[in-house]
């Protein structure tokens, strides 16, 4: 608990600042310092994606399924230079590399038939959790009008859950092994956590927006709290997610880059699954200039 405490006040502690500073100062190139983030997240949390696919019995999906992968958020991230309808450009491109990493399957030799399923399986789980899901975040970042807001927001929604849900769980958390791929989860973490996403998403798009909506109160509160809920969902989901992950490999965490907190994936997980929840969103109710 002391080393996890340590960890969580350094990355505050490191991390916060220096999100703060590249959003305020350095916006180049459509924030390519955080796209730069994005690539190298995608990287590491291949490697660690892979070495768990390997521990739980399927085919390592190959280097050729992580250019795949980092090409989908690369063509995002040229889109955000060009008047095009980026959602639609993550679409297409996510689709043609997906069916791009499945095609050297059909010159399988008889011998690999047996495995064929298993390896196709492996190279969709990396071409969705290492491509598709960092593509969403690489929007956010880059195609947005007020990306600043957008990304100040989200970073709430997802760090402010992660941090309230483990502060309730250590200080009130008495009902655990609610789930069983991660049982030291607590009924007063998840709800911690969730309000924790329900005041950020009130704080984001009442205060940090550039353009906040117009609104009447009733009307701002509501919205507060249905997206508050819908991402703590996200949140909570894609943390069990990883989990459950780890779980099929008999191991405790992704790696250990990450000191106190295990690997890139244990650290990003929640914020992988919840981006599309965010679009989705952002892009329903025209929020951050969308």
């Amino acid at each position: 608990m002391k080393s996890n405490l340590w960890a969580r006040l350094a990355m505050f502690g490191v991390g916060a600042p220096l999100l703060i500073a590249v959003l305020l100062w350095v916006n180049v190139a459509h924030y390519i310092v955080l796209a730069g983030l994005l690539w190298t997240i995608q990287i590491l949390g291949f490697a660690e994606l892979e070495q768990i696919l390997v521990k739980a019995g399927l085919p390592a999906p190959g280097k050729g399924s992580l250019i795949l992968a980092v090409l989908s958020s690369f063509a995002v991230y040229v889109a955000s230079f060009f008047n095009v309808p980026h959602l639609a450009v993550l679409a297409l491109t996510w689709s043609l590399l997906t069916l791009l990493s499945l095609a050297p399957l059909t010159l399988a030799e008889e011998a690999d038939f047996p495995k064929l399923a298993a390896a196709g399986a492996s190279r969709l789980l990396v071409l969705f959790y290492i491509g598709l899901l960092p593509s969403f975040l690489m929007l956010i970042v880059t195609s947005l009008p007020d990306a600043r807001g957008a990304v100040a927001t989200f970073a709430l929604a997802t760090f402010g859950n992660d941090s309230l849900a483990w502060l309730a769980g250590m200080t009130l958390g008495r009902k655990r092994g609610i789930l069983k791929v991660s049982p030291k989860k607590s009924l007063a973490g998840f709800i911690g956590g969730t309000l924790g996403s329900v005041l950020a998403m009130a704080l984001g798009t009442g205060l940090l927006a550039v353009r906040p909506p117009s609104w009447d109160l009733f009307s701002f509160l509501a919205f507060s709290v249905v997206s508050g809920l819908c991402m703590s969902f996200f949140v909570v989901v894609g943390d069990l997610f990883e989990s459950a992950l780890k779980r099929s490999a008999a191991i405790k965490d992704s790696g250990t880059i990450v000191p106190g907190r295990g690997g890139v994936l244990d650290s990003f997980d929640s914020l992988l699954y919840s981006g599309p929840c965010f679009v989705a969103l952002v892009m329903l109710f025209r929020l951050f200039g969308a």
